[in-house]
């Protein structure tokens, strides 16, 4: 018997296309061997992966490897078919990456993080920006989850095998989310529970994934569209002015119904937990929290949001500042006072004069 290996855990943003004719601006064409490909830039993704359909239809065929990844995104854990390693141009300049095929409908080509930066087709820069307090919490309704009828119950008994050096990393995330009211401990039984995978991002941190994938199979949805790019670019015509105001951890600020808490169980190598809050990878996230947003800021103008970015815009300055107040004012979302105290003590530049 060959050794068993252990399983890498990735991270991406969400995959899946939001409609037809998408004008997505994060977009670049790159030659993937001889096949020009496009590719949605994603800044957060910790590896590139194309769809299954793209595979197809390179004209360099390839022999894919066996992939022993979890690749996990917003809407759950993805469905990884393969891996090869190919050359990736951009402006006359190779680069060598892994790349994973993703199966499914209406599915993004990735570039990752790592790559983009590498092209120079995204640069880190110091700016002035609302940095909001962690884990806040709408007011709003908790969230039930309804399992179709005859949902049969999963749970695994066995924690997956976290590699040493991350294990005092995942201890202090989970007591993190812990004491943040993110998550609880479970100690009686539970229908359900479901694996636990820690993910490693680009800055070393610790990224607490459940597979919810047995879950999300048994979940009864309500559908709610979620507006395509096309369809925000039209309502922006003729602004000048933006701020992009980003929800962190976006789907822990809903809160989930006590009935419902325990049906994401999780089991880790310290104690099984359930989570108060939405959690990432469960399927029906990202159109409650659209949902949800779309609730808190109806009837502002100026203002549009997709999932858990949100844009106030206007024609000018002061009709943006104006629109800008009413999002973010100190009865509703406000900035954390710890991350921008840096700028609000910076000291005045002094003019030196001849």
């Amino acid at each position: 018997m060959g050794e068993e290996r252990e399983t890498d855990s990735f991270y991406l943003g969400s995959v899946h296309q939001t409609g037809k004719g998408s004008t997505e601006t994060w977009t670049v064409s790159l030659m993937l061997g001889n096949t020009p490909v496009m590719f949605k830039i994603d800044t957060g993704a910790d590896v590139t992966v194309i769809s299954e359909k793209t595979f197809e239809n390179l004209q360099t065929k390839r022999e894919l490897s066996e992939a022993n990844v979890v690749l996990n995104s917003p809407g759950g854990q993805l469905n990884c078919v393969g891996q090869f390693r190919s050359s990736i141009r951009y402006k006359a300049k190779q680069y060598e990456l892994t790349v994973y095929v993703v199966k499914g409908p209406r599915v993004n080509n990735l570039l990752s993080g790592r790559a983009a930066k590498e092209m120079g087709l995204v640069k880190r820069i110091e700016e002035v920006g609302m940095a909001f307090r962690d884990h806040g919490i709408l007011k709003t309704e908790p969230v039930k989850i309804l399992l179709k009828e005859g949902a049969e119950p999963y749970a695994v008994n066995t924690a997956r095998q976290v590699p040493l050096p991350l294990l005092q990393k995942v201890k202090q995330e989970l007591g993190r989310m812990e004491v943040s009211g993110v998550i609880e401990k479970v100690t009686q039984a539970t229908d359900w529970c479901a694996p636990m995978v820690p993910v490693i991002n680009p800055i070393e941190q610790v990224r607490i994934c459940v597979d919810l994938k047995k879950l999300n199979e048994n979940i009864k949805r309500e559908r709610f569209m979620l507006p395509t790019t096309d369809e925000i670019l039209a309502k922006l015509t003729g602004a000048k002015v933006f701020t992009s105001l980003d929800a962190a951890s976006g789907f822990w600020q809903i809160p989930l119904h006590p009935e419902s808490c325990r049906l994401t169980t999780f089991i880790t190598p310290f104690a099984r937990y359930c989570f108060k809050r939405l959690p990432f990878g469960i399927n029906i996230a990202p159109e409650i929290f659209q949902q949800k947003m779309q609730e808190l800021l109806t009837g502002l103008e100026g203002v549009q949001v997709y999932i858990d970015d949100v844009i106030v815009y206007g024609a000018s300055m002061q009709e943006h500042d104006t629109r800008l107040k009413r999002v973010v004012d100190e009865n509703g979302v406000r900035e954390d006072p710890e991350k921008v105290k840096a700028i609000a003590n910076l000291k005045p530049q002094k003019t030196c004069t001849n």
